[in-house]
């Protein structure tokens, strides 16, 4: 079966509410800044990597990926 086609203008305007997300959690469990965040899903991974405090990076990846061990 064929993916879904993603909106990538959809997806760039969830991501600062993620990173929000983000950060109010790790303000809570006291363990610096949260630099990756991993979310796993029925058909793939998105993945966001702070690069710098202005820049993320996000990869979308199908779920045969080998994410490494």
């Amino acid at each position: 079966q064929g993916s879904p086609t993603v909106g990538l203008d959809a997806v760039a305007a969830h991501v600062p509410a993620l990173v929000s997300a983000s950060e109010e959690f790790s303000a809570a469990v006291a363990r610096g800044h949260l630099l990756t965040k991993i979310l796993e899903f029925e058909r793939g991974f998105a993945i966001v990597a702070t690069l710098t405090p202005d820049a993320m990076l996000l990869l979308l990846v199908g779920s045969g990926a080998d994410l490494g061990a």
